[in-house]
């Protein structure tokens, strides 16, 4: 899983690909699966991202720190894992 914003909540069951996300919210609203987000990244991950040229995440960061003077901690993300009762895998 890749870091995410501070209050985006996920739940993910273990299912077939595009049913594993049961529950997604930012800041406590439910995100709408039919809606389109704009999201940022350390890296881009698509030939389209890259062709575009966009400015790298660290210089949008850098200016929004300088903007601001200050940063405050934010609380641990929590992702919420299900169905995966009996994974040896996962450490509970």
């Amino acid at each position: 899983m890749v870091r995410v914003a501070p209050d985006l909540r996920v739940a993910i069951r273990r299912r077939a690909p595009g049913q594993r996300i049961s529950d997604l919210r930012l800041g406590g609203t439910l995100l709408d699966a039919g809606r389109t987000y704009r999201v940022a990244g350390w890296a881009p991950v698509s030939q389209e991202a890259r062709a575009a040229g966009g400015e790298p995440i660290w210089d949008v960061v850098a200016r929004y720190l300088r903007d601001r003077q200050a940063a405050t901690a934010a609380s641990a993300q929590r992702t919420v894992l299900r169905g995966i009762a009996g994974n040896g895998g996962l450490a509970s």
